[in-house]
């Protein structure tokens, strides 16, 4: 894990020189060669690093046979991964970061994951998403509870 954190962190410093500007001050953005775009935004207020993973999927990319699958994966990040083996743990996990609200969001263009932790906290952060999004357990018994509140979420929109 700190392999993949500091090759990581080795990718963000090696590619400020490649950082293109962008209209907003402050904000830089990077296109990885595996398409990956990555913004950051130095605001140095406060001592707090914002995490946010987008994924661009959401509802123009279900089908009739998968709806529900994107906001089902999102309901899952919460779940368990290969670090915190349940929601119990991630809960206790993220509490000891100072985190007060973690959560995501589904849309029609993405799902997004999100939280703050204290700028000390920023690697740790960054190996908790890793783990959530790279390597979810997808419980059965959470997987079957998770597909019943999503589908009454989806029944509730109608």
């Amino acid at each position: 894990m700190k392999k993949l954190i500091c090759s990581f962190m080795f990718v963000l410093i090696s590619l400020c020189a490649f950082a293109e500007k962008t209209p907003v001050k402050s904000l830089y953005s990077y296109k990885l060669e595996n398409g990956l775009s990555l913004f950051v935004v130095e605001n140095h207020a406060v001592p707090l690093t914002y995490i946010e993973i987008t994924v661009r999927c959401g509802g123009y990319t279900q089908t009739p046979e998968n709806v529900g699958i994107f906001h089902l994966y999102e309901h899952m990040m919460f779940k368990g991964n290969s670090l915190y083996k349940s929601a119990a743990e991630l809960d206790r996990v993220t509490s000891d970061m100072g985190v007060s609200d973690r959560n995501g969001t589904t849309d029609i263009e993405r799902v997004n994951y999100f939280f703050t932790v204290p700028s000390e906290l920023t690697e740790k952060g960054l190996e908790f998403w890793n783990a959530a999004i790279r390597f979810p357990n997808l419980d059965k018994k959470e997987l079957e509870n998770e597909k019943k509140v999503v589908i009454s979420e989806i029944n509730g929109m109608r």
